[in-house]
């Protein structure tokens, strides 16, 4: 595990002190959450910078960065909800806002493999010219593997 994911997990773990804190009643809960939650917020620009810095990007943290971040911002807005209602508005359409972009994200990941699929057979019966028959299959199925490298490599497989 490298320093970047390390930091990454740290903020997972506030998660819960941070919830902790805002509800638990103490004289400075407000203060103590917000200094927590600025902690953890500061932590994502540390770990990005770390996973820079030190060239230990991984697909790992990558994957782990912007769940960390998103579970985080999203448990503070419901957290807020229960305590002011008139935020309930701006929650919904923030968070509807994470769920679509993140589901974007994963279909354009899927569309960009399926792109690459379909340039390849395209590019493969150029290539063959006006062969059909045995040479015609060989050429599907050359690209069909070139298409489950394109999705091993795109989701780590």
């Amino acid at each position: 595990m490298n320093w970047a994911n390390q930091v990454t997990y740290i903020r997972l773990l506030l998660i819960p002190l941070v919830i902790a804190c805002f509800y638990s009643g103490l004289p400075n809960a407000n203060l103590l959450t917000a200094l927590l939650f600025t902690i953890a917020s500061l932590s994502d620009w540390v770990d990005g910078y770390l996973a820079r810095r030190l060239n230990q990007a991984s697909d790992f943290g990558a994957f782990l960065d912007p769940v960390a971040d998103k579970l985080l911002v999203t448990i503070v807005l419901i957290m807020l909800v229960s305590v002011y209602s008139s935020l309930l508005l701006a929650t919904v359409v923030i968070v509807t806002r994470e769920l679509a972009i993140s589901a974007l994200r994963e279909w354009m990941g899927l569309l960009s493999v399926a792109l690459v699929w379909w340039l390849s057979l395209v590019y493969f019966k150029r290539k063959l010219g006006g062969v059909t028959g045995d040479c015609l299959g060989a050429t599907q199925q050359l690209s069909e593997v070139v298409f489950y490298l394109c999705l091993g490599l795109n989701f780590g497989i």
